[in-house]
């Protein structure tokens, strides 16, 4: 679906802080997804994801962090408290049924910022089951 919401989509906008937050990193971000549905993003999949919430103004860059517009809070919190998975799902059909998609053209993820947040993920990883062991 080049031009409309994808899964991804939804996993992002849940994994980004809150409208009243700092924000997250890409690197969290990466991550969270990761955690809820096992997926590590490409740079394509993160371009293109951050490009529809960043043009359809879900999301906003909060000093290098990623969080919620007032607009991407109200997704957010239209979806009852249930497991992240579920309210994944409720994100998406909120996204699909209801919030035009318009990727940001002008807006864009370099490759090394891409890949200094994937590093910075792994290395996280790596401390974790450092930790483990």
């Amino acid at each position: 679906m080049a031009d409309g919401w994808e899964h991804l989509d939804a996993l992002a906008l849940e994994s980004v802080g809150d409208a009243a937050s700092e924000g997250v990193s890409l690197s969290r971000m990466i991550g969270l997804i990761d955690y809820v549905d096992r997926t590590v993003l490409n740079h394509n999949e993160a371009e293109r994801t951050l490009r529809r919430l960043y043009g359809s103004g879900l999301v906003e860059d909060a000093r290098g962090m990623i969080r919620r517009t007032e607009a991407g809070q109200g997704v957010h919190d239209s979806c009852p408290l249930t497991p992240l998975r579920e309210r994944v799902r409720c994100v998406q059909n909120h996204l699909l049924s209801r919030v035009p998609c318009r990727p940001s053209a002008e807006w864009s993820l370099s490759p090394e910022a891409f890949d200094s947040a994937l590093t910075e993920y792994h290395e996280e990883m790596r401390r974790v089951i450092d930790r483990q062991q």
